[in-house]
């Protein structure tokens, strides 16, 4: 068992999909061709050290270019020491039709570095194709990721990027742990502090930033939503471990 981070999106992630990788349409000049209208992030650490981790996101697709290239997320886990579950996959048309990915359009998957690593086969990538995009379609996406065992390093950290390659208009952080355990952070790059709050014999803290720009692509892979992607640009960085500095 290996400890785990929850990086910008190692479970987070929409990385490039096949689809995306055999675009027809070609970039464009628009200030965006996709934008994240809202991005939530629920993070709740429990007494044994296990963690729950809950995401909503929303995108809002601009171009053909934008949906070829993100309309199909990846979502990564451990299938070892996690579970993954998606709770809704669900595209809304320019005109209000609304749609649900069907079951046969989620699929679980070895990712293609790790072919040939048995070692490493648990490390699972889950495909989420969205029906229906187009330009002006907004597909939203929920999923959670639970360990089902504690890590064996005895902590849990993590780093949330404040850049992606496109635009978001809203995100938020939580990270809720039992009123005994420290919880260490950090913005790194930035100045965003959390609201911290006590209730029921736990501590939470909430990040919310609003209007952030897309990364600067030398700082960042240009595919949303890669376990690196924006990494090395603003980050909210925490950890539970008792000696982080």
């Amino acid at each position: 068992m290996i400890c785990r981070a929850w990086p910008a999106l190692l479970l987070v992630a929409c990385a490039p999909s096949a689809a995306a990788q055999r675009t027809v349409t070609a970039p464009t000049t628009a200030p965006a061709d996709a934008r994240v209208l809202e991005r939530t992030i629920d993070i709740r650490v429990e007494p044994d050290g296990r963690a729950v981790r809950t995401e909503r996101r929303v995108v809002e697709y601009l171009t053909d270019f934008g949906w070829e290239t993100w309309g199909d997320p990846l979502l990564y886990h451990d299938a070892r020491t996690q579970r993954l579950t998606v709770r809704r996959a669900r595209t809304t048309g320019p005109d209000g039709v609304v749609q649900d990915t069907p079951e046969i359009g989620i699929n679980e998957l070895t990712a293609a570095g790790l072919a040939a690593a048995p070692a490493f086969a648990s490390l699972r990538e889950t495909v989420v194709t969205h029906v229906g995009l187009q330009p002006g379609a907004k597909a939203e996406l929920e999923y959670v990721v639970e360990d089902t065992a504690p890590p064996a390093c005895g902590y849990q950290a993590g780093a949330v990027p404040l850049r992606w390659a496109i635009p978001i208009e809203a995100l938020e952080l939580r990270v809720s742990v039992p009123s005994g355990l420290s919880l260490r952070h950090a913005c790194a790059g930035c100045d965003l502090a959390p609201a911290v709050a006590e209730e029921d014999g736990r501590r939470t803290y909430v990040w919310r930033a609003e209007r952030l720009a897309a990364a600067n692509l030398l700082e960042s892979t240009d595919h949303l939503g890669t376990p690196r992607d924006g990494l090395d640009g603003p980050r909210i960085v925490w950890s539970t471990a008792p000696d982080w500095p």
